[in-house]
């Protein structure tokens, strides 16, 4: 008697079992691990930023409602309160930004090594076809917006960076206007000692503000940084 070598399929037909040798069986198992811990690490990359965002949402409420109360009842305490912003909200964005840049890595990594050796191995050019699909649709969307340039994923992403970006500004806003024209008369308030530290934390406020405008608009096209929708070296895609 003949051993059968198919199984049925749900439409009746029998379907053959791939033959695969011992060591491609362990090389898929070791991708398809790999690739579950990549994923895993893709979300807690990404719930993490929304932690971040979400810590500069609550924080801005946080703010005014202690300015509001400061103004009102210790006016003196204002400034020290407009100094911390800058440097709170600048340092979220940049770990803000850091994680969805770490995620455009660990998606390079998917897309450029461990999804040719799946292909190969499986023999299937169109398996984990998602990316491909997600950045033509991407592409299709752009091209289909009124205005291109905001429907883009740095338009996007910079869009939420405004989050971390107004208060800082606001802040360093009303420092310049209210407070640096008055410079010597806050001496007599606060001391020559503490203006001193005031100023040097005003300029440091203003050299983190600077280098996060910078890092907005020339370091947050991730996917062109990273190159993760660049085809691969070999690869006919």
């Amino acid at each position: 008697m003949k051993t059968k070598n198919s199984a049925a399929s749900p439409g009746g037909h029998s379907q053959s079992s791939p033959h695969r040798d011992p060591q491609t069986s362990e090389r898929l198992t070791a991708y398809l691990a790999e690739y579950s811990a990549l994923r895993s690490e893709i979300e807690w990359l990404v719930r993490d930023g929304t932690q971040y965002q979400g810590l500069a949402v609550k924080l801005i409420g946080v703010v005014f409602g202690a300015a509001a109360w400061i103004i009102h009842q210790v006016p003196d305490l204002l400034l020290p309160l407009l100094l911390v912003v800058p440097f709170v909200f600048c340092t979220l964005g940049f770990l803000f930004s850091r994680q969805h840049e770490e995620v455009y890595i660990v998606a390079r990594y998917i897309k450029d090594y461990i999804r040719p050796r799946m292909r190969d191995l499986l023999r299937d050019a169109e398996v984990w076809g998602w990316e491909e699909f997600k950045a033509s649709a991407m592409k299709d969307k752009e091209l289909r917006a009124r205005i291109p340039a905001a429907a883009t994923a740095k338009s996007v992403h910079g869009m939420r960076m405004m989050i971390f970006l107004f208060p800082a500004l606001i802040s360093l806003t009303i420092i310049a206007v209210e407070y640096a024209p008055n410079v010597v008369s806050m001496t007599s308030s606060y001391g020559r000692g503490l203006v001193w530290i005031f100023a040097f934390t005003a300029i440091m406020d203003l050299v983190v503000f600077v280098a996060f405008i910078l890092h907005l608009f020339t370091q947050t096209d991730f996917a062109k940084r990273t190159g993760l929708h660049r085809h691969p070296k070999g690869s006919s895609a």
